[in-house]
């Protein structure tokens, strides 16, 4: 069965194309927001890597300056 556009009034249409606009707009909403989420995700995730990488260095500098202290300390 065809369909038949002359039994659907311009009201009905312009309310479902307003209807087809607003699940579009909400749609991009939490399509943003879920962007934003991942984003923030990421940034925080690299942050602690970051903050992890400086305690590891922190880490093995303090074990030099340690392991040189004690060669230079004399024994006996």
């Amino acid at each position: 069965m065809p369909l038949d556009l002359s039994a659907i009034s311009d009201v009905q249409l312009h309310h479902f194309m307003l209807a087809i606009a607003t699940i579009a707009f909400l749609a991009g909403l939490v399509g943003a927001f879920v962007l934003h989420i991942a984003l923030t995700a990421g940034e925080w995730v690299a942050a602690r890597f970051m903050a992890w990488e400086q305690r590891a260095e922190r880490i093995a500098t303090a074990r030099a300056r340690a392991a040189a202290l004690s060669k230079a300390m004399p024994r006996g």
